[in-house]
């Protein structure tokens, strides 16, 4: 049976953009909070949103190529079925993203 769910999420970002070889450098912060769990079939929104952290660095090769660096570590509950609160921390990623400008 398929349920239909709310939830809210926000995305916020912090960043400077530098005049030298590293051209960005940021952090972002982005979270999820769900309204309804639709697995245990019960309200959670209490329980707070379920957060992921960025750094971001952008590195400029040459006038056409850049490269860009993301980690990401987040800060979700451990069970989202359960009515434990209960938090940890983990490593997400690392991703690299090449951007070739054509002029």
């Amino acid at each position: 049976m398929n349920m239909n769910a709310f939830r809210h999420s926000f995305d916020l970002f912090a960043g400077y953009a530098t005049p030298v070889f590293v051209d960005l450098i940021g952090c972002q912060l982005s979270g999820t909070s769900p309204f309804y769990n639709t697995e245990a079939g019960s309200g959670v929104r209490d329980r707070g949103y379920s957060l992921t952290h960025a750094f971001i660095v952008n590195f400029s090769i040459n006038k056409n190529w850049s490269i860009m660096m993301i980690a990401r570590v987040t800060n979700g509950f451990t069970d989202p079925i359960t009515s434990a609160y209960e938090r940890e921390w983990g490593f997400d990623r690392v991703q690299f993203i090449a951007t070739w400008r054509i002029k």
